[in-house]
């Protein structure tokens, strides 16, 4: 997952990436983890192709979850194109990262990109950016948001 927040300056700060390689099997329950770690305050959502269509439907129906706002999103753009336009907000400065000890692997995999043998974090980056400048959920935008390519969407205050 990759967590952005948006501050008063109008730059946008990668706070967090959370990189886990979990088993499909466990992949439900390791997203409800997630959820539960934002808290009920933040929206939540999955990126929804294939299975990930039914992980939405278990995670509404998980009781521990019933506080949490939970959404399907379905791109519409390659995995390419939706990165570009977040790659120029980098290149231009608007996007920062903070320091954390994600951020070798995390530059490692844009550098890649989209030639590396992973994309999960690109696709998260991707897909935060997409949420935060397109919206999500029909409502106003939270301060922050977090994806990842398991699908996890959450929006919070950091």
């Amino acid at each position: 997952s990759v967590k952005l927040a948006q501050c008063a300056d109008g730059h946008y700060y990668i706070t967090d990436v959370t990189h886990e390689r979990v088993d499909w099997g466990e992949l439900t329950d390791y997203m409800a983890g997630v959820m539960l770690a934002d808290g009920s305050n933040c929206i939540q959502g999955l990126e929804q192709a294939g299975y990930m269509s039914r992980a939405v439907q278990d995670l509404n129906a998980d009781e521990r979850l019933a506080r949490y706002s939970i959404w399907g999103y379905v791109p519409d753009k390659d995995k390419l194109t939706r990165l570009l336009p977040v790659a120029a907000k980098l290149a231009s400065h608007h996007i920062h990262l903070v320091r954390g000890h994600w951020n070798d692997a995390f530059m490692e995999q844009l550098m890649s990109f989209p030639f590396g043998t992973h994309d999960d974090m690109a696709d998260a980056l991707s897909g935060v950016w997409v949420m935060a400048s397109e919206g999500f959920g029909g409502g106003e935008l939270p301060s922050s948001l977090t994806y990842s390519q398991a699908g996890v969407i959450s929006g919070g205050q950091y």
